[in-house]
């Protein structure tokens, strides 16, 4: 059977194993702020666990290691929770990174000094570090990136955190269970064993998925216009017909640059990538937040259009149209018109893939630059 010294002494020696992991993600990743905080979690309940299991009851006796080591579990709690916001990008206010441990330490400590019996200090210790688990699962929920699914794991273990303290403190104040904070309850702290090796190894998870991601995002974004390219449009062009065939309709507006060539020759390739960095922008703020717009591939641009008939695309294209003709581009003091023809075509069933649809676009596009240009065209009907 397992006894409470085992546990203390195996919890210790995960967290300094970790703690090495940690430590060679640090020297790669030295600008990932989350990373030191998340390390200084992970060094913080790792002494505060050594600690507890070398002086053991000695921590109930003496009011100055009962402040260290109820500051330790406090601090590893709220530098998850610190972590977690910047992982997400948030900010973190420095006053809460500071009392959320020391406050409730202090009140502990000075109960203890005062004689307030372990009976009330222990589930007021436990209630604070529930709340703070609370925090980081918070966090976690509000996250926007679904695609990072280790976070799911972090999420769990911080919600198992809130129910066992939670009830902990709850049988104690009943008297149903022994207030001790050493030896009380074996499955409790075993628990807790299981649970910070979910959450650190969970930590490692979410920074790989982060890399990867980023890496497929760079892989997927065209480095003039920071649109997507043509990798990254293949694979929503995939995902949408996949969607198509389940009877949800797309349309696709295919636009080119009328006479770009022109532009490089007599203004030069770099007034030709400052047109083609302001149209990105006149696109994406043109468009609505489910639609893409990419980079195609040299002055085409491709916008994706999901849910949308060939009717409402042709009133999309025209706004578009009209956004990129209707006022001047300003590269420096050289004001450039600039004109746009837009091709729309729209799934039809029978469509064995995306090319289908695409090629119905490129048809329509020619239809436009053949028309006069500075126009869009629709994709010929289907023969009935």
């Amino acid at each position: 059977m397992l006894s409470i010294e085992t546990l203390y002494f195996s919890s210790t020696i995960s967290r300094v194993t970790i703690l090495l992991i940690f430590g060679v993600l640090l020297i790669s990743q030295r600008n990932a702020r989350y990373l030191w905080h998340w390390s200084v979690a992970l060094l913080s309940s790792g002494l505060g666990t050594a600690l507890t299991f070398y002086y053991g009851n000695k921590s109930n006796s003496s009011p100055l290691l009962s402040l260290i080591v109820t500051s330790l579990f406090l601090t590893s709690l709220v530098t998850s929770w610190s972590g977690l916001r910047l992982f997400y990008g948030r900010s973190v206010p420095i006053v809460w990174l500071a009392l959320l441990p020391l406050l409730p330490s202090a009140l502990y400590t000075f109960a203890v000094y005062v004689g307030v019996t372990i009976k009330v200090t222990l589930p007021f210790i436990y209630l604070i570090s529930a709340a703070i688990s609370a925090l980081a699962l918070y966090e976690i929920l509000l996250s926007a990136n679904r695609r990072i699914f280790s976070q799911y794991l972090v999420a769990m273990a911080f919600a198992g955190y809130i129910v066992i303290l939670g009830i902990s403190a709850v049988l104690i104040l009943a008297g149903m269970l022994m207030a001790n904070a050493y030896d009380s309850s074996i499955v409790s702290m075993a628990f807790d064993h299981m649970a910070s090796i979910l959450v650190y190894f969970g930590y490692i998870a979410m920074t790989g998925e982060r890399a990867a991601l980023d890496l497929q995002r760079l892989a997927e974004t065209d480095p003039l216009t920071a649109l997507g390219n043509r990798r990254g449009g293949r694979r929503i062009l995939e995902r949408i017909h996949a969607d198509a065939n389940r009877e949800e309709c797309y349309s696709l507006l295919i636009g080119d640059i009328d006479h770009f060539k022109q532009v490089n020759d007599t203004l030069g390739h770099e007034t030709g990538d400052a047109v083609l960095t302001l149209l990105s922008r006149r696109l994406t703020s043109a468009i609505r937040k489910h639609d893409s717009a990419l980079r195609w591939g040299g002055e085409e641009f491709l916008i994706v259009l999901p849910d949308t008939d060939i009717n409402e695309a042709e009133r999309l294209a025209e706004r578009l149209r009209t956004k990129v003709a209707g006022e001047p581009f300003m590269i420096g003091q050289l004001q450039l018109n600039v004109t746009l023809s837009i091709g729309i075509a729209t799934y039809r069933v029978g469509d064995s893939t995306f090319e289908n649809t695409l090629l119905r676009g490129d048809q329509a596009l020619y239809c436009a630059k053949l028309a006069g240009r500075n126009r869009s065209s629709r994709q010929l009907e289907a023969p009935s």
